[in-house]
This record gives C-alpha cells, structure tokens and sequence, in this order.
C-alpha cells in the first residue's frame, strides 16, 4: 500500500507549478520551472532565471514590462490588420488567433519548407508580419534579433521598411 501513496504524491508533486528562483535573490521568478527558457525575460544561459528586478538590475535593460502581459495574448487582441504590411483577410484570418511565440514558430520559413501544400505565408511576409513583434520585444530569438546582433541600429531601421 505504501507504493501506491508514494507514486499518487510523486504525480501530485509533478503537476505542481513551481516557479523558478532567481539565481540572485533567491525569490520567485515569474515563470513556471516547466515553461520554455527561450520564451523567458531573465534568463541568463549559463547562470540560470533572475526575477525581473534583479535582471534590470544587473544588465541595466530596460526590458517591457507589457511584455509579459502581451505575450499569452493572441495577435488580434495586440494588433490590427493594418499593422502588417502586405497582409489581407485570409492570411489574417489565419493567424490572428496566435501568440507572437506561436506565430513565429508556427510560420517560420523552415518549418513550413517540407509542407505538400502551398506555404500560406512566404517569407517576405513572414518577415513584415515579424518586424512588429519584434519592434514590440515580443519575439523569441528572432531572425531580426540575430541581424541586430550583427548589424548597426542604423542599418536595421532603413532594413525595416522595405
């Protein structure tokens, strides 16, 4: 009898959510120990999740606070069709319903390169539908991002409008 209460508290423990510490100050992070890193503000690779205090803190970003209350909401409740170029009512239609993340993940050209039917949306659209998301830090390690990383500020903002 032993085991079965043993295994009922082991399931029990597993569906508990158990928010992450902060590697600094030892509090509560805002996520879920089971939620995905490169979905996270302040997490650090190689050091571990930093409650949002202690990140701002130590890296002085002056991270968006709206982010983490716009980044389970769907693209309609953040945005508006007009707010991506080259985008009509289908493709909204489609995407619409989608967190930035899902949008991202869900589109991205290589994810949809081996798909039998035609892509819905190309990669020209895809991009300008990014472009926004990111602009709005509400990406995840985008492909905007990574030309950030190698380019000036000043030669991204004359990429974004094309």
């Amino acid at each position: 009898m032993g085991n079965i209460t043993e295994t009922t508290h082991f399931e029990n423990l597993q569906k508990e959510s158990i928010k992450d510490k902060c590697n600094l100050c030892n509090g509560d992070s805002p996520y879920d120990n089971t939620e995905p890193i490169d979905e996270r503000v302040g997490y650090v690779e190689g050091s571990g999740q930093m409650c949002l205090d202690c990140y701002e803190k130590v890296y002085g970003h002056e991270w968006n606070r709206n982010r983490e209350q716009k980044i389970s909401r769907t693209l309609e409740d953040i945005y508006e069709i007009k707010d991506f170029d080259g985008v009509g009512e289908v493709k909204w239609n489609a995407i619409k319903h989608l967190t930035p993340i899902e949008y991202q993940k869900s589109f991205h050209p290589d994810a949809t390169r081996n798909q039998k039917k035609p892509r819905l949306i190309g990669r020209l659209t895809y991009h300008s539908i990014l472009y926004p998301i990111h602009t709005d830090k509400l990406c995840s390690d985008c492909s905007w991002c990574e030309m950030e990383k190698e380019y000036s500020d000043e030669s991204l903002d004359l990429i974004g409008y094309w």
